[in-house]
């Protein structure tokens, strides 16, 4: 066999392999989540998510700096870098809040209104121009977390509404990522993130600060080391594949959290969850499937290969 052929191969297989990684990467997320709420117990919300940034900077920074060198102290539209890595930090914090009173499915399921965020905010903040069908998708990506939600008479699940601002802010995290990716890598974006959020923290850490035992040290070590290594698995499958072919494998997450949550937790969603699960799924995979249609038309247009 000839080095091309080897080589056309490999290519052929990206997007396999692509896939697979997604896979995983969002299987990882799930486990994430996981250890969040064992150790909501343990300590206060704001504690967690401090060792947590302090433990995947302590990890990414020596990567940065021998990639990038000091420039990740100093990244392109430093403005955009404060603001995104702020409002990751407010992300987390949401999310450990909601794990605190509510299964990780649940959570993780509700965290998933970002791609229907995103997609609406694409024609304002992005200057993206969404298609009809992905408007739908929208509309049932809102309905599946209303039903998840279940608001009634009696008030709305403040756990549910820290899930969902913690959606909110992936979303804009997101919009804020796509501007910076055009004049910052993404080592960079990510390590200044994760220094951002550790010194927010560290200024609010000591108002909470409590003892910490053996076993959330050892659980936070791993959550730095699962959150490093989710990161780089899942930028290594869009660095094989197209995002509008990884995009619809996102959701696993939510079946892995599903499996995660019942195995460590014994907690399974109830029917009404399910459908909301369900209805959340199928309106992202819309949302997906109708973005990818709509780039496809537009290279052929332009005569491009697709």
């Amino acid at each position: 066999m000839t080095t091309t052929d080897t080589s056309s191969r490999r290519d052929a297989n990206a997007p396999l392999v692509g896939i697979a990684l997604v896979i995983l990467g969002v299987s990882l997320g799930a486990v994430n989540g996981a250890i969040f709420k064992a150790l909501t117990p343990l300590l206060p919300e704001v504690m967690v998510t401090f060792g947590r940034y302090v433990v995947y900077l302590a990890i990414m920074l020596p990567v940065a700096l021998w990639r990038r060198g000091t420039l990740v102290f100093w990244p392109p539209r430093p403005g955009l870098q404060i603001a995104r890595g702020v409002i990751q930090c407010l992300g987390t914090l949401a999310f450990v809040a909601a794990a605190v009173g509510m299964p990780v499915a649940d959570a993780i399921a509700l965290l998933y209104v970002y791609p229907f965020l995103v997609t609406a905010l694409a024609p304002f903040a992005l200057a993206e121009k969404v298609p009809r069908i992905a408007w739908a998708g929208v509309a049932g990506g809102f309905l599946g977390v209303l039903i998840i939600m279940k608001p009634g008479f009696d008030g709305v699940n403040v756990y549910a509404l820290w899930a969902v601002l913690c959606g909110c802010c992936v979303a804009v995290q997101l919009v804020i990522s796509r501007k910076l990716a055009l004049v910052s890598g993404v080592i960079t974006t990510s390590t200044f993130g994760a220094l951002v959020g550790t010194i927010v923290l560290g200024l609010l850490a000591p108002f909470f600060w409590q003892e910490v035992s053996l076993q959330a040290v050892l659980l936070l070590l791993i959550l730095g080391g699962v959150t490093a290594l989710n990161q780089s698995v899942l930028l290594a499958a869009f660095a094989r594949a197209e995002a509008s072919t990884l995009a619809p494998f996102g959701y696993f997450e939510i079946v892995a959290a599903v499996i995660v949550g019942f195995l460590w937790f014994g907690d399974f969603p109830d029917a009404v969850a399910w459908t909301g699960i369900a209805i959340i799924i199928v309106s992202g995979l819309l949302v997906a499937r109708s973005q990818a249609t709509a780039r496809s038309l537009i290279g052929r247009r332009r005569g491009r290969p697709v």
